[in-house]
């Protein structure tokens, strides 16, 4: 249950938050929903599952929602507490089915966790991938996804540029550099400088 919540939880963190996290609570969290959700098939849970400790668990749960200055991670507590209390919940159950749901939902955490679709990150370093290795079109498509999720990564559109440009689309290129300009004019007069360098770039004056 402990190995299993925490995976859970780090799953859960990395697809919400785009990071890890620190710390065992989201396991704890598990083993708390477990005990939480079996209390009625163990009774002996109820000494440890007390209403006094069940509601100290659930409050600095919300607490640290509706704080996000404590900086905690929210989604490993809240990946924990599904997977442990649906653990709990089918644990005496006989339907093959049900009994399936807890390794369904700790697959579906990892999973989410390893490829966040959602998240600009994911797609700016598959782009990056695809950069380094000489693949432009799949790294031109990577890039242009993770600017339509967050269009403030000024790295992101930088490389895009020099992609475009590389490739001969200048026409798309310049669109990107006008954009760049937009929001780092900075980074944008250094994309044209190493543009000049590698060769003519009238097109993005």
């Amino acid at each position: 249950m402990f190995v299993g919540s925490g995976l859970a939880a780090s799953g859960a963190q990395l697809a919400i938050f785009g990071n890890t996290g620190i710390g065992g609570s989201g396991a704890l969290y598990g083993l708390f929903g477990f005990a939480w959700a079996s209390r009625r098939i163990h009774p002996e849970l109820r000494e440890v599952v007390t209403l006094n400790r069940s509601a100290a668990w659930a409050g600095w749960f919300l607490a640290c929602w509706l704080a996000p200055a404590l900086h905690v991670a929210n989604g490993a507590h809240l990946g924990g507490l599904v997977f442990g209390i649906v653990t709990g919940a089918v644990a005496a159950r006989s339907s093959r089915f049900l009994r399936a749901l807890p390794g369904a939902t700790l697959v579906l955490a990892i999973a989410a966790g390893l490829f966040p679709l959602w998240k600009a990150g994911w797609w700016a370093a598959i782009g990056y991938r695809d950069h380094k290795a000489g693949h432009s079109r799949g790294a031109i498509e990577a890039y242009a996804m993770s600017l339509r999720l967050d269009p403030s990564q000024s790295w992101v559109r930088a490389n895009l540029v020099q992609l475009l440009a590389r490739t001969g689309q200048f026409m798309e290129a310049r669109a990107a550099l006008d954009e760049l300009r937009g929001r780092d004019p900075e980074k944008a007069t250094r994309v044209v400088e190493e543009l000049e360098r590698r060769g003519p770039a009238e097109w993005a004056h």
